[in-house]
């Protein structure tokens, strides 16, 4: 399932068409429109790389130069999530084949990082 945009609206969709979905404000981003960059995204500086990087480049990342569109949204601020209370045998059906695709994806991820790091 991807989101797509009908009527200026972000809906969830996948083969089979539109499904029951809700639009949110954009969980990557949260509602920013922007993230940093990939390579500063989720790293965490110690005191001592902070003092020698120095007030420059705190002030800098804080005021959004090393930012760059959102991935999820791309820079709409917001996205969809499917609806899961209340959907028919064949919503459902489509749902769950969707989170077994993304856990046989997340699945297949670890097994190539594992390898990775036993130097295959």
């Amino acid at each position: 399932m991807k989101v797509s945009w009908i009527n200026n609206q972000p809906v969830m969709v996948d083969k089979d068409g539109p499904f029951p979905s809700k639009v949110i404000v954009c969980p990557s981003c949260e509602g920013r429109g922007t993230t940093l960059i990939p390579g500063m995204r989720g790293h965490a500086y110690t005191q001592d790389q902070l003092d020698e990087l120095g007030e420059e480049f705190i002030d800098e990342m804080i005021g959004g130069v090393y930012d760059t569109v959102c991935d999820e949204c791309r820079g709409a601020r917001i996205t969809a999530t499917p609806i899961v209370s209340n959907l028919s045998d064949r919503d459902l059906a489509r749902l769950e084949a969707h989170y077994e695709d993304l856990y046989t994806l997340n699945q297949m991820r670890l097994e190539v990082e594992a390898e990775r790091r036993m130097g295959a």
